[in-house]
């Protein structure tokens, strides 16, 4: 058996160049991984310690302002290098498990 977590991300919204909350076109897409459900805790967990140990200080910010607990933390709008690596690691660690990821 497999598990399969897809996400959505982008935004259907009006494209309105002179008004700067809608200066972004629209886009809209599916993201995705699947991977074997005997691997799926080894993904989950793995997922968690890249995201902890990437983004350590702004989860224990959540944590303290929001009461937000790491598993819940999602980084939005990656700007920087380490973002980039971030995502690098995550795509590793998807092959790494067998699992493989998508866009749609």
């Amino acid at each position: 058996m497999y598990v399969l977590y897809l996400d959505e991300f982008g935004h259907a919204g009006a494209w309105d160049p002179s008004d700067p909350s809608h200066r972004h076109h629209p886009l809209f897409g599916l993201a995705g991984v699947l991977v074997d459900s005997a691997r799926w805790k080894d993904l989950d967990r793995g997922f968690l310690r890249l995201k902890s140990s990437f983004y350590s200080r702004e989860i224990q910010r959540t944590l303290a302002t929001e009461g937000l607990r790491p598993e819940r933390y999602e980084p939005k709008r990656p700007r920087s290098r380490r973002d980039r690596r971030f995502a690098g690691s995550v795509l590793d660690l998807v092959r790494r498990c067998g699992g493989k990821a998508f866009t749609a």
